[in-house]
């Protein structure tokens, strides 16, 4: 079972690896200064030059609206926007469960319950059905709970 949950990361390595080939963006680059850097990376992706131009303009335009935030420092930024009470209990808590699910695996486990019931020598595949499905009981019963939290998180705002 140990080699199953290492398979589970070759997908993460072939992202990684398409990664290092990824271009950077070129509102990011046009609002860092880098308009030329920028200029070539929207003509690599364009049709004609013409359309890099139009579009690196519109860009700048976006970008020029920026004003107040252009200048203010990043730490700046972040504090104020953790000092709402909405925005970061939202922060939180979207972190929070995304953490909970990578660190306890439970995406693997569910995946490979089967066979690492069956490599645990509990014999019979009724028994791993009826594991699999009490697991997928639990799972339905959570989504729900999301689902009516988040409604009535909406209708009380």
């Amino acid at each position: 079972w140990r080699f199953m949950l290492g398979l589970a990361g070759i997908p993460s390595l072939i992202m990684f690896l398409g990664f290092l080939n990824l271009p950077e963006s070129p509102r990011w680059l046009a609002s860092k200064g880098r308009k030329d850097d920028a200029l070539e990376v929207l003509r690599n992706y364009r049709d004609s030059n013409q359309n890099a131009t139009n579009e690196l303009d519109e860009i700048l335009s976006s970008l020029g609206g920026a004003g107040k935030e252009k200048n203010e420092h990043f730490g700046t930024r972040v504090f104020s926007m953790l000092s709402d009470p909405p925005t970061r209990r939202a922060l939180f808590l979207g972190c929070g469960l995304m953490m909970l699910q990578q660190l306890s695996g439970i995406n693997t486990v569910m995946y490979y319950a089967a066979s690492i019931y069956e490599m645990s020598s509990f014999s019979g595949k009724h028994l791993n059905v009826c594991i699999r499905e009490v697991l997928n009981l639990f799972e339905r019963v959570r989504n729900q709970m999301i689902k009516k939290s988040t409604r009535l998180w909406y209708f009380f705002q």
